[in-house]
């Protein structure tokens, strides 16, 4: 797939099909995933690499019935970008599952409400880095995390 572009200061960003993850942003043979690039008139080609084995997560959440499971990168500027976040609404008895997770470090926490945008709070990653339970993603591996439903601190 082909682009075009105006010369300029970028960042790469780009949605991901379903069963991949996204790995790397690659540009004059360099990973640019979180970086601004600079094109010019005829910049040399931008590569998305996407990998198929990424982790799992399934679990229950007490008191869960219908919450919402968030998993959000342990990385300040990833999640500043909005880059690797996960979600899953549990069902009625309280479990849920998220796939094709990028591996890496990350902020699980179920919500019994959510409201999208405290997400976009300032204050949301240091909240998150105080009440979530923090777990580590592996490639082509299940975690399997228990969580108990909480309301967003006001």
């Amino acid at each position: 797939m082909q682009a075009e572009a105006y010369p300029g200061r970028y960042r790469a960003s780009v949605g991901t099909p379903v069963g991949y993850y996204l790995d790397s942003v690659l540009f004059e043979h360099r990973d640019v995933l979180d970086q601004e690039i600079e094109l010019s008139v005829a910049p040399p080609p931008l590569v998305f690499v996407y990998r198929s084995d990424g982790g799992r997560a399934r679990g229950t959440v007490e008191k869960g019935n219908r919450a919402n499971v968030i998993l959000i990168p342990r990385n300040e500027l990833w999640f500043a970008q909005r880059l690797f976040l996960y979600q899953a609404r549990c069902d009625e008895a309280g479990h849920y599952r998220i796939n094709d997770i990028r591996p890496g470090d990350y902020y699980a926490l179920a919500l019994s409400q959510m409201d999208w945008s405290l997400l976009y709070s300032p204050a949301a990653f240091t909240v998150f880095g105080k009440i979530a339970t923090r777990v580590t993603v592996e490639r082509d591996t299940e975690t399997v995390l228990d969580l108990k439903a909480q309301v967003w601190p006001e």
